[in-house]
């Protein structure tokens, strides 16, 4: 009598080390798994729903100052550490033990920049009292003198060189008092400057005309402005894409543009109800945090045009895993998970103020197209809607 056994051969289905992964059968058949999307998408429903729940990110506050803090200054290497100034104090955190490591009474006025030096523990701030100090907190300071009130400094990534802004901007040396380089480009004040960390000889700058200037230290003159409808609060550059920055405008929205060519902005990140104050890159470059006048935090990716999560309130935590993500990836854009998944609770105040900003700008492109619509001339240039990147570039010198 023949007796049929089901063999297999040991080397498909025995780990042959101990550390190998498991071997798993599955039969990819849908027949065999009837109710695999129905379950894919309960699965994906709570995903988003937990998602939203525990999008909570709130830590810790660090409590100390007796002012308003009108500067931070992260180290570049560094995440156990950040620099903040207020008012003539300035502080150094530790973020392991969420507690002051170092205070000074630095300046005679505001302290209006600080920033660390790369590959130290020194730092650096100005002041509106004409003067940048470089700090140490193992020994006394060094001071700089200026001409004029100065509103940022930023260090080179590598050199011993940093750079202010004021009436002009200014280079300058560890080793010498006076300023290395001056740039000027018009007559208003220059309130924001910062190094290029890739392209380490390429500066930018905002000023109060509402222009941004590029400069290159090796050359030592201006290279390009372009000059917004609005005044940019700040910028920062890509860590990850050297051409590339972003600035906070008082328009309500934050621009990236790429230096090679300024006549039109690259991205345009809007939700904002109010003046962006400042913003900064991830170190991926792959996303920009922004923060506003009208009290919230905003974490955009950087090519879209909104933002994927504001954050208002006093504790908030994000939890999320990458089957969740994968899950909420897949099934984005069912209504149900849709509708939850870019539902925000924002203050009321925020709320009504974006209403009323969608009605304005509805308002704004209904009235275009039908000026467009009933104009004899349909060709128009003046009449036709400008887009968003264009119409945010008043004009562009070299």
């Amino acid at each position: 009598m023949k007796v049929k056994t089901i063999s297999h051969l040991p080397r498909n289905n025995i780990q042959e080390r101990k550390g190998d992964l498991p071997i798993i059968k599955r039969n990819p058949d849908p027949s065999l798994h009837p109710f695999q999307r129905e379950r894919e998408y309960v699965r994906a429903l709570n995903a988003v729903k937990l998602d939203r729940m525990f999008a909570k990110p709130f830590i810790a506050a660090l409590d100390g100052h007796r002012d308003g803090v009108y500067c931070i200054g992260k180290h570049p290497t560094s995440i156990r550490h950040f620099v903040s100034g207020s008012a003539d104090e300035i502080r150094v955190w530790n973020l392991s033990t969420l507690e002051c490591s170092w205070k000074a009474q630095a300046h005679q006025g505001f302290v209006r920049g600080v920033c660390s030096v790369p590959r130290s523990s020194s730092f650096l701030s100005c002041s509106s009292d004409k003067t940048v100090k470089l700090w140490s907190t193992e020994s006394s300071s060094e001071l700089y003198a200026s001409k004029g009130a100065l509103f940022s400094v930023d260090h080179h990534r590598t050199m011993k060189t940093f750079v202010t802004s004021g009436p002009v901007v200014e280079v300058w040396d560890h080793d010498r008092a006076e300023p290395v380089q001056s740039f000027s480009w018009g007559v208003d004040t220059v309130h924001c400057v910062k190094f290029n960390q890739s392209e380490s000889n390429i500066i930018a700058s905002c000023a109060s005309d509402r222009s941004i200037t590029l400069y290159d230290i090796r050359t030592n003159t201006p290279l390009t402005r372009v000059i917004l409808q609005l005044k940019s609060n700040s910028l920062c550059w890509n860590p990850m894409e050297p051409y590339n920055f972003a600035v906070a405008n008082e328009d309500h929205n934050c621009y990236t543009f790429d230096m090679r060519r300024l006549d039109k902005a690259t991205n345009v990140l809007k939700d904002h109800v109010s003046a962006v104050m400042d913003l900064d890159y991830s170190p991926t470059g792959q996303e920009i945090v922004s923060g506003s006048y009208d009290k919230t935090i905003r974490i955009f990716n950087a090519r879209n045009g909104h933002s994927r999560d504001v954050y208002h309130t006093k504790r908030m935590q994000r939890n999320a895993i990458n089957y969740a993500n994968a899950l909420k990836d897949k099934y984005k854009e069912l209504p149900e998970i849709k509708k939850i998944a870019n539902h925000r609770l924002v203050p009321t105040v925020i709320r009504k103020a974006s209403k009323t900003k969608r009605i304005m700008l509805n308002s704004r492109a209904r009235k275009t197209e039908n000026a467009l619509l009933h104009s004899k001339n349909k060709n128009n240039e003046a009449l036709k809607r400008k887009e968003d990147r264009k119409s945010a570039v008043l004009s562009l010198e070299k």
